[in-house]
């Protein structure tokens, strides 16, 4: 009787996997049509920096979905989207989303200015 018990409790409870994380030195290429510059940044479990060309930094927080990695700068208002699915390739696709597009937005519009940026995040070796 015990033996079934545990079996059902075995086959039921979810085993925990390992969630890989993103780690280490990356280069942001956006698209050539949005004529932004290249960043690197460094992703370290749950926080990331980016190095901007004028030599600011900027840091923010990576938020892991069960099918998608946010990352949202400090103190910023867009966010950018990678599948998860991508997170062990050397080459990530992403694009990028306004969390508020209200602030896009001419005043008193009867619309919201959503703008999406994509690009790539290629580990340096």
């Amino acid at each position: 009787m015990y033996q079934i018990l545990i079996f059902i409790l075995v086959s039921v409870i979810p085993i925990s996997q390992r969630k890989e994380k993103l780690s280490g030195e990356y280069v942001i290429k956006y698209d050539h049509q949005y004529y932004l510059d290249d960043n690197s940044i460094i992703f370290s479990d749950s926080t990331y920096s980016k190095k901007l060309k004028n030599g600011g930094i900027v840091k923010g927080t990576i938020r892991y979905s069960h099918s998608t990695i946010y990352l949202q700068d400090n103190f910023s208002t867009q966010r950018i989207e990678i599948s998860l699915a991508d997170i062990l390739k050397d080459t990530l696709s992403f694009s990028t989303v306004e969390t508020d597009p209200r602030k896009h937005s001419p005043p008193n519009a009867s619309y919201l200015h959503i703008s999406k940026i994509f690009g790539k995040i290629i580990k340096v070796k």
